[in-house]
This record gives structure tokens, sequence and C-alpha cells, in this order.
């Protein structure tokens, strides 16, 4: 952990300043960086440990749905630690996915201060550095330990194991939120995304990216594989997907491959089929849906892609993904006191 990543840290207890205590540190290319330590909690006296250079909140005793996402997840990552990086997928390919799910250009970030809500092993985390931002990568899972690999010699990138539902930063801190394909894993996205909005700035912006609910077959299917596949062991479930990843790869790209996935999801590799079928949870939503968080937390629509999602064609076959960037300010940049 780096000393410059404590000033946007508070106890995720009572939102009090930490003190450290260092065990053991090094400094390379003279960036002070804590290995081994705690934080402790000023107010409260709550203990956090640092392990592996990174500050971890995760509780002694985790409940049934966060002990099966540290595990399958953690798996993920440790499997595929390299994806998106090259492996499989060239690194302008992840620039191409983060410009459309995250709905930021290079440059936007110059100067921000950014939280990637569920990172994973931290390519998109990479990207928003790339594109100007410092950013704090967060996740649940030991994840965090390949992104750390991943990103420890991007001074501009710390990385936090910490949950979404009570993160461990202070309030109205950050300038851009992301969170790419990770609410629905929490067992209630819409008080996720309301958790996250509390560590918006006044002017911040905040950009959610979700599985859409698809038409009732999908949904059946869906449910249906998830839980057969969920009861399996992860070593069986990764065999299961390198046989629908095969399979996935025998379709014809475009409108085939649309139709197919309409019903039934396949992807030609099985870090997408796996990352699919193993999360404990996984809940879908509708725009309209998202539209109501919005308004109870007095946002303003930026941008999504909802645009092409209307007619019959997308009520038989509806997009498998949507996303929405939103601000707290409206369009004509008035502050918030004005609302009203």
């Amino acid at each position: 952990m780096r000393m410059s990543l404590l000033e946007h840290l508070a106890c995720p207890s009572c939102g009090g300043d930490f003190d450290v205590h260092v065990i053991r540190k090094n400094e390379p290319a003279g960036m002070e960086e804590i290995q081994e330590g705690a934080l402790e909690c000023r107010n409260c006296k709550m203990l956090f440990p640092i392990k592996n250079y990174i500050p971890r909140f995760i509780p002694d005793q985790t409940n049934e749905l966060q002990t099966a996402t540290i595990r399958n997840f953690g798996f993920e990552w440790q499997t595929w630690n390299a994806f998106g990086w090259g492996d499989s997928v060239p690194m302008e390919t992840t620039r191409a996915i983060f410009d459309y799910k995250v709905l930021k250009k290079r440059g936007e970030l110059e100067g921000k201060l950014v939280l990637d809500g569920g990172c994973g092993n931290g390519r998109y985390t990479a990207v928003a550095s790339e594109y100007g931002g410092t950013v704090i990568g967060i996740d649940l899972s030991t994840a965090v330990d390949v992104a750390f690999e991943n990103l420890k010699h991007d001074p501009k990138v710390h990385i936090v194991q910490g949950d979404l539902f009570h993160p461990p930063f202070k309030k109205e801190r950050f300038d851009f939120i992301f969170s790419n394909g990770v609410l629905m894993h929490t067992g209630n996205a819409k008080r996720a995304f309301q958790s996250l909005c509390r560590f918006l700035k006044p002017d911040g912006e905040i950009t959610i990216h979700l599985y859409h609910k698809g038409n009732f077959i999908y949904e059946a299917v869906d449910a249906s594989l998830r839980w057969l596949i969920l009861k399996l062991p992860l070593k069986t479930a990764l065999a299961i997907s390198k046989v629908m990843a095969s399979i996935a790869s025998w379709i014809p790209k475009g409108n085939a491959s649309t139709l197919v996935n309409g019903f039934i999801r396949l992807e030609p590799h099985p870090h997408y089929v796996f990352d699919w079928y193993t999360a404990p949870i996984a809940t879908h939503h509708t725009y309209p849906e998202v539209y109501r968080w919005l308004e109870e937390e007095k946002l303003f629509l930026v941008h999504d892609h909802n645009a092409t999602a209307q007619g019959w064609k997308r009520k038989v076959i509806p997009f498998l993904f949507m996303t929405v960037k939103a601000s707290k300010l409206p369009p004509n940049g008035l502050p918030l006191h004005t609302r009203e």
C-alpha cells in the first residue's frame, strides 16, 4: 500500500481516519510501499490488515454469498490472470470495451480521482489510469492479488480489498466511479449502486454496466444452467465452460450468434462462460428500473445504450447487457442547491 492512498481511506464502520502500523515496507523507485501492517481507526479502534501490499477490509465472518463470491471469482481470476492484457483478448480490444461499457475515452479522466468498483484482474483499472485518472480498484475477492501483480508498477493505481456495501473511503471523494459487470453479483444491485453514489463528488459522474433481463425462455434456461453449474466443483464448471465455448466457436458471428444468445448465453471463450454461470448470484435488470435508481439518487442521465434497444425485435431478443452513465449535475451544470 502506498502512503498516498491513506488520504482517501476512511473506516468502513464509523468513517474515521486511520493510523498506520508498519510491519514491513520497501521503497521501490523512491515510493514508500507498505507490504505488511495494519490500519487502525482513530475513532472506533478497529484494525484492518495490510497483507501483500493490499489493505484488506473483509470481515472475519462473511455471509454465505460473500464466501462463495470470494471463492468463485478468486478462482476465476487466478485462472485467467492475464485475460484482457493480451491473453486471448488484446489490450486494444480491452480499451474498446472500456470505451463502450464505461463511456469514457482517452484524456477524459485526466487529473480525476477514479474508483473501479469491482476491479477483477485490473484490466479496466489499467485503462482508466492510461486515460489520465488516479485510480483505486476495489474488489471483494482475492482477485485483488492478481490485480496488484498486474498493476504494481503503475504509480497512479491503488488496489483495495473490500465490500461495495461498505467501501473504506471518504464520502464525496471521487470525480468518477465505474462498476463494470459487478453490481448484479452483490445480491442487491440497487443498494450497491446507492452505496457507491455516496462517494461521488457534488459534480461527479458514475457509470454502471449490468446484465439486461432477457425473454422468458432465456431467463428460464439461464436460471436452470446456473442452478446446475453452481452445484458442481469449480474445476468441473471450468471443464463445462470449455465445452460450451467450443460449441459457441462453431456458431457464425452476426445474426446467428445474436439469435442463439437470445435464448442461451454462449461465448467462444471459456472465461466468459465461466464468469457468467459460476457467479453465485447474477440479477438481470431493465433500463426503466435503473432510471428509477437515478431518480431516487437525484442523478441526471448523461448517456446510455438504450436508444437502439426499442422495438419488437428487442422484446424477443433483448440486449444481454445495459450501460448507464449519470451525473450529480444536470446537463446545464447547475449546482445541487439550485435544483428545487
